[in-house]
């Protein structure tokens, strides 16, 4: 029910910014950042654990931009490395994918304010010695701010709010919904990233 909600504002907002896209300019933006990212699992016997992760990313916007400065584009973001997963502690791979559709404001091209939902999120975390591997999948909610260095080049701001609705993995046989390991998962991460629009 909530993606249906999200989906008929998505497309409710695209309805209501068609006129200014009338004339709009086509866009891709590559870019790269560094990304932290932190989640705290707290399972049904209130046990807590943590991953941790500070590695580069990078991704791609393809998207327009009106002449009112309005952006709709859609942004993929890619990051991979060594998580610190504890109690246990140790070091794993990880891999974490998003798809999102973006909203952005352009303030005379020096600076751009939007929002996104990521509708594709998923994070996969590599088995080790001490801990099972883990797939956490669900959609995430994005606020970002992006300034011009140059006239093609960017620094921006991004903050994520994952909410993973499944998991996954070795440890996790009894269905995928996360409801049925985890009372609370607290996960969110932050990026700054140096892009270039063509």
């Amino acid at each position: 029910m909530k993606h249906f909600v999200y989906t008929v504002l998505l497309t409710l907002t695209c309805a209501l910014t068609a006129p200014s896209f009338a004339n709009a300019a086509s866009f891709f933006e590559p870019f790269l950042g560094y990304r932290s990212e932190n989640i705290k699992l707290t399972d049904r016997l209130n046990n807590q654990s943590q991953l941790k992760m500070a590695n580069p990313s990078y991704g791609l916007k393809l998207g327009f931009r009106s002449m009112m400065g309005v952006d709709l584009n859609l942004a993929g973001e890619y990051s991979s490395g060594k998580s610190e997963w504890g109690p246990n502690t140790e070091k794993v791979g990880f891999k974490h994918s998003t798809a999102a559709v973006q909203l952005g404001i352009n303030a005379l091209g020096a600076m751009k304010i939007y929002l996104g939902y990521a509708f594709l999120n998923t994070l996969e975390v590599d088995k080790g010695l001490l801990n099972n591997d883990i797939s956490l999948k669900g959609p995430a909610y994005q606020a970002g701010v992006q300034f011009g260095l140059f006239s093609l080049v960017s620094i921006g701001a991004q903050y994520n709010l994952n909410q993973f609705k499944n998991v996954s993995g070795t440890g996790y046989t009894a269905g995928e919904k996360i409801e049925t390991y985890f009372n609370k998962i607290d996960a969110e991460d932050y990026s700054v990233n140096l892009s270039i629009s063509f």
